[in-house]
């Protein structure tokens, strides 16, 4: 492994340790026959463009051995991590949008003790000449078939020990979160000012924090008097909402219907999957597809029958016919996004002049 890559590594896993997420087992309990025990591997995922999170180790239950991985034998529960498209609905509401990130939001919560025995891994500081030390998670793993919902879980009993004291961020929690990004809007900016502090306050009976707060309204401020906004102070500033790129824009075009900048800066995003009852006696399986526009939010939605480049393409199609092309579009890096943009560019290489030939005799 580079050095580049096994130092920051090596850090990262330590940091487990001394923060307590996980512990070094005993030799009497590695060596403990009455005790379950389970090993899990671990890598990491480098993203160094991401200046908060350039590195991420991720210990992978769903990694098989001999056909069976720990997730088989964990068994999901209910699904408590909240409903994307009414998330995303409800935050358009209103004019101020507020979004929130909780810091680390898993390992803030304890695995029960008979769980962290089937939690373990190996480590030895990156030192090939000694034999690895068995260590044991103590924290909710990412990755875990049940962890979202018990993530989720904890977050809707906060919210329910709180809410006759503090009403509206109990709310928040409940209604505007999926998983760990809170996402809300309100009519002023006093009132996202006083729902942030409110949220904060909440959270910190559970030994939670938002680790950044936006308001989309003060961006626009600032970009509006053109003084120093949040991206000339901070290039990583990105104001993403669960996958959905919402960066406030001064960008000003003339769409095809004459609409001065209607539906240019677009944003996409893949969601699902849900049942789709197309007989009485049948139901197949669809994807959702939102399209939000960055300058006014308005969204439109479309049913995608997968979640390949072809359906994602189709359904963009669609959404020209209603409102003309974007000039602009943003995603996320899915699949599906990064299929549908290789796909347009080689059609532009491959027919650039049959594009060129059709455009001239029809512009």
């Amino acid at each position: 492994m580079e050095d580049v890559k096994a130092s920051p590594y090596n850090q990262v896993v330590n940091e487990y340790e001394r923060n307590g997420w996980s512990r070094q087992l005993s030799q009497e309990e590695v060596e403990a026959k009455d005790k379950p025990k389970y090993y899990l591997p671990h890598h990491g995922v480098y993203r160094p463009e991401k200046k908060s999170t350039p590195l991420r180790v991720v210990f992978d239950p769903a990694c098989q051995y001999q056909g069976v991985s720990l997730n088989s034998f964990l068994y999901k529960g209910p699904c408590l991590i909240g409903n994307l498209l009414g998330v995303l609905l409800r935050f358009r509401e209103d004019l101020v949008g507020l979004v929130g990130d909780i810091w680390k939001m898993y390992l803030q919560i304890c695995l029960p003790e008979e769980d962290t025995l089937v939690h373990r891994y190996l480590w030895r500081d990156l030192d090939e000449s000694r034999d690895p030390t068995v260590y044991a998670l103590q924290r909710v793993t990412f990755g875990d078939k049940p962890s979202p919902d018990m993530a989720s879980y904890v977050m809707i009993k906060i919210a329910n020990e709180n809410e006759s004291q503090c009403p509206q961020p109990a709310v928040i929690l409940k209604r505007d979160r999926y998983m760990d990004d809170l996402n809300h809007s309100t009519s002023t900016q006093e009132e996202a000012e006083k729902s942030k502090g409110e949220v904060d306050d909440v959270l910190a009976t559970g030994s939670f924090n938002i680790k950044e707060w936006f308001v989309s309204s003060s961006v626009q401020e600032m970009q509006a008097e053109n003084v120093s906004s949040p991206e000339e102070e901070n290039p990583d500033f990105k104001g993403n909402v669960i996958g959905v790129n919402s960066e406030c824009t001064t960008t000003k075009n003339v769409n095809l219907d004459g609409e001065e900048g209607i539906n240019q800066n677009l944003r996409s995003q893949l969601f699902g999957p849900f049942n789709l009852k197309v007989s009485q006696n049948k139901s197949v399986k669809a994807w959702g597809a939102i399209f939000t526009c960055a300058t006014v939010r308005a969204i439109h939605l479309e049913i995608v029958e997968s979640t390949s480049a072809e359906a994602f393409l189709h359904a963009l199609r669609r959404f020209a016919s209603h409102h003309g092309w974007p000039s602009t579009i943003i995603s996320d890096n899915r699949t599906s996004f990064v299929g549908a943009e290789r796909l347009l560019r080689e059609l532009v290489v491959k027919e650039r002049k049959k594009l060129k030939d059709f455009a001239t005799l029809y512009q």
